[in-house]
């Protein structure tokens, strides 16, 4: 399995991938190549003497064109008669050998903190990064996927090829599905980062709250995987403040049943302001999802009170569980 290595000298002048049809794994390998040395030309040739005389010089990186995979030599061709496979099989694209090679070196480079690293390189790669493994080597297409298939990024970079062979067309829309790649995987990096920070800091705060079973946090953060961990299996509630109000969520089991551990009584469903207040009996309430995961009050102190209430009906067994649902 390839392994993780860090750009090396000389520094890096060329670029150069296949010219022609683009597709998501080219691209992608681009935005990675392309912040790792910000200066070097980009080349998209299939000309066998320009491939075969860059695959041979580490000022070049060739990638998805050669028939190499030797990432000590910046080689990262995947369409060999026997391609470097993932521990699963998969054979990798382009992008997943660069991935490998660079992706934590790249996470580094648009600021991701180096404590997070680590855990948003193995995220992307099994959340994103195989994916287009998959689909670049027909494993898995798109349109298996039914209507949603389409609105895959590998699909819409591939709405981004003209149906010609203009030379000039396929450069502009390379640099259009360049463009759209490079926002869409920072912005995902970023997120996947920052899950990775709010879980740490939800974990923490699990800990410094003992055995409350309302988890309070200092604002709106992904929490879920933090609560459904071991140390939360005591939780039933998480709450925090918004702008005007407080939001009370209520946790999901940890069975993979999607059902509430802790649902809202079934008689504040949909209600709101006046009549949520007359059937929880918390002067500030002010609205109960129809499917009774989320509720609101405008204080910490009543947020809290439907809390507990909700918990009381709860132990009496009065209520019931619904499938928790948006």
């Amino acid at each position: 399995m390839p392994k993780h290595i860090t750009p090396v000298s000389p520094p890096v002048t060329r670029l150069l991938t296949h010219n022609g049809a683009f597709h998501a794994d080219d691209v992608l390998a681009t935005v990675v190549l392309s912040t790792l040395w910000p200066d070097a030309s980009l080349i998209r040739t299939r000309d066998r003497d320009t491939v075969a005389a860059a695959s041979s010089d580490l000022s070049a990186v060739v990638y998805d064109v050669g028939g190499n995979y030797a990432p000590m030599m910046r080689n990262f061709d995947h369409h060999q008669p026997d391609p470097p496979r993932r521990a699963d099989g998969t054979p990798f694209s382009a992008f997943g050998l660069v991935w490998q090679a660079c992706g934590a070196e790249w996470l580094r480079r648009i600021e991701v903190a180096a404590a997070l690293v680590s855990d948003t390189h193995a995220e992307l790669d099994a959340g994103v990064v195989l994916a287009i493994d998959q689909i670049d080597n027909g494993c898995v297409s798109p349109q298996d996927l039914g209507p949603v298939g389409a609105l895959t990024l590998p699909a819409l970079i591939g709405d981004l090829v003209p149906e010609d062979d203009d030379p000039e067309e396929l450069a502009a829309g390379f640099e259009t599905a360049l463009a759209l790649a490079r926002q869409v995987l920072q912005a995902r990096a970023h997120q996947v980062a920052r899950g990775h920070a709010a879980r740490n800091e939800v974990a923490a705060l699990i800990a410094a709250q003992a055995d409350d079973p309302v988890l309070e946090l200092p604002r709106g953060m992904p929490f879920a995987r933090a609560v459904q961990a071991e140390e939360g299996a005591h939780l039933r509630f998480v709450l925090h403040p918004r702008a005007q109000d407080w939001v009370l969520y209520a946790i999901e089991s940890s069975d993979g049943a999607r059902e509430l551990r802790c649902p809202f009584p079934q008689t504040w469903s949909a209600l709101e302001n006046e009549a949520l207040a007359a059937a929880s009996g918390v002067a500030d309430a002010v609205f109960c999802h129809r499917n009774r995961f989320l509720a609101v009050a405008r204080s910490r102190t009543g947020a809290r009170e439907m809390a507990m209430h909700a918990l009381i009906a709860r132990d009496s067994g009065s209520e019931k569980s619904p499938k928790s649902m948006e």
